[in-house]
């Protein structure tokens, strides 16, 4: 099932027969450490049954998706009808229903990594949205790297300050969030 790592994920810490227990998400699982960790959250507050709690991660994946791309086309076309059309495009593609839910939060947190440097957030929160896309699924843990090195040559011809910033932010919010995972698998 590739929705799996929404059953599988559990951040509650519990103690169970005087032992403390903790899951932390692996790498490996199929929604990657970022996407079991909403999972995991989402059933801590949300209270749902398990017939429901898989269309509830679907629901939040595809309106994260969504709201990233409506985000991204305000922040990059200056027309209201060019942002219209674009994002009817995205919006006729289908494409916020692609299962598993982590493909759709790898998009949103990419989205939301390109909003951050259209609106120029501080490079700790565009470090985060690129570590967290990277974190998403196991096989754009590369990405990261990659992404923030190009990012980095732009604005170190752009003549920008300290062009290495949202590298180094990216690098330290994942090694942040690969911690729990050596320490407690």
């Amino acid at each position: 099932m590739d929705q799996y790592f929404v059953d599988a994920a559990d951040v509650a810490i519990r103690n169970v027969g005087g032992r403390w227990s903790f899951h932390y998400p692996n790498l490996q699982y199929s929604g990657g450490i970022a996407s079991s960790l909403i999972a995991g959250v989402y059933k801590l507050v949300i209270p749902t049954t398990k017939a429901t709690l898989n269309w509830h991660l679907r629901l939040l994946a595809m309106l994260a998706y969504l709201g990233s791309a409506w985000w991204l086309a305000r922040s990059l076309i200056p027309s209201t009808a060019g942002q219209v059309l674009a994002y009817l495009l995205v919006c006729v593609s289908g494409l916020q229903f692609t299962q598993p839910s982590s493909e759709l939060f790898a998009g949103a947190f990419f989205s939301l990594f390109l909003v951050a440097l259209r609106l120029r957030w501080p490079a700790w929160l565009s470090g985060l949205m690129l570590a967290l896309f990277s974190l998403c699924k196991v096989e754009v843990i590369v990405a990261v790297f990659v992404v923030a090195l190009v990012w980095g040559r732009y604005q170190l011809r752009s003549g920008v300050q300290r062009p290495w910033e949202v590298a180094l932010w990216s690098l330290g919010w994942v090694i942040l969030f690969l911690s729990p995972a050596f320490v407690v698998a």
